[in-house]
């Protein structure tokens, strides 16, 4: 009976293409960013790649600091910042590259809304600028 309604809550919130999950994953961001990269573009690019992770059940199991560090690392590398080391001791390097990976591979489908909504000037286009950086190597 408990996965019945484990499973329906799981449909619900995929069909309304949202996934409840890290209530501090923006608190550990805010920390992994240093107080001169603090600016509207690098916050809203951290909070639109924050909510993206949202949308993929596979971050649940990673704790929320690991997940802060490789989005603000992300945002860095798409915003040419300079890079900052996001492996600390008790964290495994193949659990930053697993994070790393599947944030990319969710970039290349973001949800409608989401994309739309970051997609504006209000927010910087940062939708836009992941896309472009994404598809860089795929023009001629």
């Amino acid at each position: 009976m408990h996965q019945d309604v484990l499973l329906l809550e799981k449909d619900i919130l995929g069909t309304l293409e949202y996934l409840v999950g890290r209530p501090l994953l923006t608190e550990f961001a805010w920390i992994e960013l240093l107080e001169h990269e603090r600016t509207k573009k690098t916050e809203d690019m951290v909070l639109y790649l924050c909510k993206l992770s949202l949308f993929d059940p596979e971050f649940i199991p990673i704790p929320s600091d690991v997940v802060a560090r490789s989005i603000v690392a992300a945002a860095r590398l798409a915003l040419r910042l300079p890079p900052r080391p996001i492996i600390t001791s008790g964290v495994r390097y193949e659990v930053v590259w697993q994070v790393l990976f599947r944030l990319f591979r969710r970039l290349e489908q973001p949800p409608t809304r989401l994309f739309i909504q970051y997609g504006h000037p209000a927010n910087s286009f940062i939708a836009l600028i992941l896309h472009q950086c994404l598809h860089i190597s795929d023009s001629p």
